[in-house]
């Protein structure tokens, strides 16, 4: 076998991997491909990606950069659970080959989604008073952000009142002195409400007690320094004797005296907050004066927890987690140095850091230095030696070799495998677990390809020999320690070729578990038992509260439960164990506790025994374990007949039952039963029960109604003394012993059919559910009756009564009444054929004679039946016809004028009453003069002859019969005008402005008064429009009328006075000269022209035909004209102009009434040098 020196192995190894690719030469796998990062929801994120494909892969490493979170997994995928919301984080995954091979590795970065806030941080009171509470506190500890907070203030049984701020500090106010209030801040992202941090504080008193000092004044806190703050104040103005004060810091072990307006406080924790105090101290301590104050950013103290994480021949990487302090790392330098050489450093801002190009089988010291905003702290320092350079022991290279001379040989090649060699200590060593007598340890295999046969695990006390155990895989527990001691642990390797050095770790063990202490169970009433302890040395996990023989089983995290949904004088037997989840062990104690007697609940199965004499109630114990002294018996008797009176009554007893003895009849009685100890007295049960009924007595015999042939209408009230539930009523004659009719309980009237006019004694009695009689009870009195009989009278007679009709008649008998007579009449009108009038009504009977007036219609001929009962037979009649009347109005007709002759028409009454014999024609004139004219019955128009004219006739008719001397009723009257009226009127436009009007009278014989002359205009070249009127003498019939617009439409009307009739006329008034235009300028020149235009003249005045326009020199010379006959053209080009000339435009519009006013313009040609 040939060997060589190890200069030579190493250049060998260098000439192979200069041939070979990178990845095969170190033997890495390909990374994995198509790394892909997603949220899926606010803590989780899911990592999916490619398999490589020229790779052998065995699993994969998948981690999370700069997080304590890695895992393996043979799928191409990894959910990752328990993230920040709202976080970038940077995951990686590396391929892992059977031989345990790493590839570089994929990384992406991805974000959480929006979560739930968790509760605000460091929630503090800031200052209180008697009415007021400031609080404060920091944002929650997430990475998403805060949309809002709400508070809630809560006084102990009320309802809480809450506030919405977006800040982290509110002041509550409005509050009761010297009042415990919670206070709770749920903050809000746009995922939701997160849970609360709550606080509780009592206000102040509303003023100070007597004898208890102010409270200081002015309080404020400013830092003096990194780890100091300055608290000053002012002196109460109430304080005038010397006092002191007393200063502390909430939630700290830190409080003072002092006689000074100032404090300062030292050995404070840098970049905190913290909320310092102050009373005053003179007979007594005031309210505190409380102000919140931060501390300043301090030099940081060393990085903790610096550890190697890996090292190979040429590089070591570290790790460290961030110093113990509140204020933000702005960097870490950190220093390499080998003994007797110049350190290096490099500055990061994570807290990990790879340093690279170090001398293989060398110790470096590594020292890292954290650095605030104020300066850099002190380091943390941890030594490492590198590996051997050169060949890895166990590993197979390819070995190549070329001869060289005038140039390179093809190489020979040969394969070659290291032997095994001693290896490196293990990696990341750590403690996985510890308890109070285990520590749990897992490590990585050495940096080596051999095969590692054990690792040998020592565990050494200070002061004591080491103990050992050997294992074969890369973790293990070691068990049987003493609780808080400190253990070294030291982890060797071992190939075939021996055992390598040591990886150690130091692990202080926990302090030993117990059972709880102090453990106390006392009963607060009847249904609770609390149980409450103290914590043992080392805090379990939780507590188990059991009680075997009641069923109870509670997983407990505080130190405290309430047993409730007990017995009263329940004792229990009750254990609380604490229990330890690392080492799944529990440690018990025990005690007893007993509820109090609480209230008794209600005895059992009551029930109720009904006998003729008596009534009884009876009960059982109730079911509790506390000793019944005496039960409280409380009963109703409610009457089940008549109007329900109710009594009540009640005793208290110690047995089980009690009877009440001739109870009275037919009453429900209703129990209730609860049981008293010691005074305290339970809910009572309820159980009822009906006593017996017994014969009812005589009911009220309130009427006996004789009604149709032989029947009696018997009518009663129920008697007095029911004395049971009444089911029927009985009706008995004489002293029958056997009822002729039986009824039904609701019933209290009915008839019973008699012999006619046979007269009987009547009474009534009640029956019920009692057992003597039958149940029938006392009868009633009794009462005489003789039973009516229908019988027809032998005659009526129909006779005048006025313009009524009377009909009259005696009974058949006055012994024997009838049920009701019926009385019935049709009329027919004499006088409107087909028309009736028709009724009937009943009346009751008499001894005497009956007499009954029928309202009736003039000249009607009536017929009037009568019968007796409800079913009758053939009636007696008689019959009449009514005298005539007066008729109604006839109706009138519109009446009709010509000249002074008035047409009277009308028709004859809708109520003739009768047959007419003539109508008269009334009429009444202006003047007051009244004449009539009677025509016979079939004249119905009439011509009244005026023979002048001048106002208004009232006309009515009226009409007679034949059989009366007297004139109906006239009709409504009508009126009519006799006025004159206006002919031949005539309109003429004779000047600008002005109509002239004439007219004439179409009655030359008949004057009238004035003349009222309206007119309205409607302009033809604006959109005015206008009305107007005057007054015209009656001694002329012309008029004219002035000031009218030009060129407009006006409507005349011409009126008699005092008359709605009108002659109308139309014409257009004269157009007149229009205003000038409006808007002139010049648009336009040159050297021989201008151009100039305008707009419409404000007043037309008329229908515009054209324009007209001149101009002239500036000294008025005329120059020239134009005329243009389109009214449209509103723009003109002037020529044949001099140059560098000024001229006068004149520009008029032309309308029916010529030329207008006239507009004006300068206006220049261009100007020529």
């Amino acid at each position: 076998m040939l060997s060589f020196p190890r200069s030579v192995c190493l250049l060998l190894a260098t000439l192979l991997c200069s041939y070979l690719p990178a990845g095969e030469a170190e033997g890495k796998p390909d990374m994995p491909q198509n790394l892909i990062v997603t949220p899926q929801g606010p803590s989780i994120m899911i990592m999916k990606w490619s398999r490589p494909s020229s790779a052998e892969v065995d699993h994969y490493f998948v981690y999370v950069e700069g997080e304590d979170l890695k895992d393996t997994t043979i799928a191409e995928y990894y959910i990752w659970e328990g993230l920040e919301g709202c976080t970038t984080y940077t995951f990686g995954v590396k391929t892992v080959s059977s031989s345990g091979s790493e590839s570089d590795p994929t990384v992406a970065d991805g974000r959480t989604d929006v979560s739930y806030p968790p509760e605000p941080q460091d929630l503090h009171v800031v200052n209180y008073t008697y009415d007021t509470v400031t609080l404060a506190w920091r944002k929650p500890a997430t990475q998403c952000d805060i949309e809002k907070y709400r508070v809630t203030c809560q006084e102990e049984g009320s309802q809480p009142a809450e506030t919405v701020v977006n800040e982290t500090t509110v002041e509550v106010s409005q509050l009761t002195p010297e009042t415990l209030y919670t206070f709770s801040v749920y903050a809000s992202t746009s995922e939701g409400e997160g849970p609360a941090a709550s606080i509780s504080q009592t206000t102040t008193t509303a003023r100070p007690p007597e004898g208890k000092p102010d409270m200081p004044q002015n309080l404020e806190v400013m830092p003096e320094g990194p780890s100091m703050m300055l608290m000053m104040w002012s002196k109460p103005s109430s304080i005038e004797v010397d006092c002191y004060y007393f200063v502390y810091v909430e939630g700290e072990d830190l409080n003072a005296t002092t006689f000074d307006e100032y404090y300062i406080w030292e050995g404070l924790e840098d970049c905190t907050n913290y909320t310092f105090g102050v009373k005053t101290v003179s007979s007594g301590e005031s309210d505190p004066a409380v102000a919140d104050g931060e501390t300043n950013v301090g030099y940081p103290p060393e990085p903790q927890d610096l550890h190697v994480m890996n090292y190979t021949y040429d590089t070591v990487t570290l790790a460290w987690r961030k110093p113990a302090t509140q204020c933000d790392i702005e960097k870490y330098r950190v220093i390499c140095q080998e003994e007797g050489s110049q350190p290096a450093e490099t500055i990061v801002n994570e807290t990990t850091v790879e340093v690279s190009q170090l001398t293989p089988e060398t110790l470096y010291t590594f020292s890292v230095y954290a650095s605030t905003s104020e300066g850099e702290g002190p380091a943390a320092s941890i030594s490492q030696t590198t590996t051997t350079a050169g060949l890895e022991d166990c590993t197979n290279y390819t070995f190549g070799v070329k001869t060289v001379s005038s140039g390179e040989s093809d190489p020979a090649v040969a394969d070659g495998e290291t032997n095994v060699g001693y290896p490196p200590e293990p990696q990341d060593l750590h403690v996985m677990n510890y308890t109070y007598d285990t520590v749990t340890l897992a490590w990585r295999k050495p940096a080596t390809q051999c095969d590692i046969e054990k690792y040998r695990v020592t565990c050494q006390e200070e002061g004591s020999q080491p103990a050992e155990t050997v294992v074969n895989e890369t973790t293990v527990e070691v068990s049987q320690l003493t609780p808080e001691t400190l253990y070294t642990f030291s982890v060797y390797a071992s190939t075939s070729e021996g055992e390598g050095p040591a990886a150690s770790i130091s692990q202080t063990t926990t302090t030993a578990p117990g059972p709880p202490q102090n453990l106390v169970a006392e009963g607060i009433n009847s249904s609770a038992i609390n149980v409450s302890w103290s914590e043992p040395n080392l805090p379990p996990s939780y507590y188990l509260l059991t009680d075997y023989h009641n069923n109870i089983d509670v997983r407990i995290f505080g130190l405290q439960f309430m047993i409730v949904e007990l017995e009263p004088c329940m004792t229990l037997d009750i254990t609380v164990s604490s229990y330890y989840e690392d080492i799944e062990k529990k440690f018990p104690a025990t005690t007893r506790g007993k509820t109090t007697v609480g209230v008794p609940p209600d005895p059992q199965n009551c029930s109720v025994d009904v006998a003729d004499n008596y009534i009884t109630v009876n009960w059982e114990k109730p079911k509790t374990t506390c000793k019944i002294e005496t039960y409280i018996v409380n009963w109703t008797m409610k009457k089940l007949w008549g109007s329900g009176e109710e009594e009540s009554n009640g005793i208290e007893t110690r047995g089980l039952s009690h009877t009440e003895n001739n109870p009275p009849p037919y009453h429900r009685y209703t129990f209730e039963i609860a049981a008293s100890v010691e005074g305290i007295v339970g809910d009572a049960i309820s159980c009822s029960g009906t006593t017996l009924e017994t014969n009812a007595g005589p009911p009220v015999l309130v009427s006996l109604v004789s009604e149709e042939q032989g029947e009696v209408r018997v009518t009663w009230e129920p008697p007095a003394e029911e004395n049971g539930n009444i089911t029927h009523y009985g009706i008995y004659l004489n002293d029958a012993d056997d009822y002729v009719k039986e009824v039904s309980e609701e019933v209290r009237t009915t008839t019973v059919t008699l012999e006619a006019c046979v007269s009987v004694d009547i009474s009534v009695a009640a029956r019920n559910g009692a057992v003597k009689n039958d149940g029938w009870g006392e009868r009633s009195e009794a009462k005489h009756v003789t039973p009516a009989g229908d019988v027809l009278p032998e005659q009526m007679d129909c006779l005048q009564h006025g313009p009524d009709l009377l009909a009259c008649w005696l009974p058949y008998s006055t012994d024997c009444p009838v049920s009701q007579y019926n009385l019935e009449w049709e009329g027919h009108v004499l006088w409107s054929p087909g028309a009736t009038d028709s009724n009937s009504t009943t009346l009751g009977w008499s001894r005497d004679e009956i007499c009954y007036n029928i309202p009736s219609i003039p000249y009607t001929k009536y017929t009037v039946s009568l019968n007796v009962g409800i079913n009758a037979g053939k009636p007696i009649t008689c019959s009449s016809t009514t005298p005539m009347a007066a008729p109604g109005p006839p109706t009138l007709e519109k009446l009709q004028v010509e000249n002074f002759t008035i047409s009277v028409t009308w028709k004859e009454p809708l109520e003739k009453n009768g047959i007419i014999s003539n109508y008269r024609v009334e009429w009444t004139d202006w003047n007051g003069r009244v004449d009539s004219q009677v025509t016979d019955k079939n004249t119905f128009s009439y011509q009244i002859m005026e023979n002048s004219c001048g106002g208004e006739v009232d006309v009515t008719v009226s009409a007679k019969t034949t059989d009366f001397d007297e004139f109906g009723e006239r009709s409504p009257p009508e009126s009519v005008l006799l006025v004159n009226s206006i002919s031949n009127l005539t309109c003429e436009t004779t000047e600008p402005g002005e109509v002239a009007l004439n007219w004439e009278l179409q009655e030359l014989n008949c004057p009238v008064d004035l003349y009222n002359v309206t007119w309205s205009f409607t302009s033809l070249w604006s959109e005015d429009k206008g009305s107007g009127w005057e007054s015209v003498e009656a001694s002329v019939s012309s008029a004219t009328l002035e000031s009218l617009p030009p060129y407009s439409v006006i409507s005349v009307a011409v009126h008699v006075i005092n008359t709605g009739q009108a002659a109308m006329c139309i014409t257009t008034t004269q157009e007149e000269a229009s205003s000038a235009p409006t808007k002139l300028q010049q648009i336009a020149k040159d050297i021989h022209s201008v151009a100039v235009e305008w707009s419409l003249p404000e007043f037309p005045r008329g229908k515009l035909s054209g324009w007209y326009l001149y101009w002239t020199s500036v000294i008025g010379h005329f120059v020239g004209e134009q005329v243009t006959e389109s009214p449209e053209e509103l723009v003109i080009e002037i020529g044949n102009l001099e140059p560098s000339e000024a001229y006068y435009v004149h520009v008029m519009a032309v309308n029916g009434a010529g030329r207008g006013e006239e507009a004006v313009i300068e206006v220049a040609t261009e100007y020529v040098p």
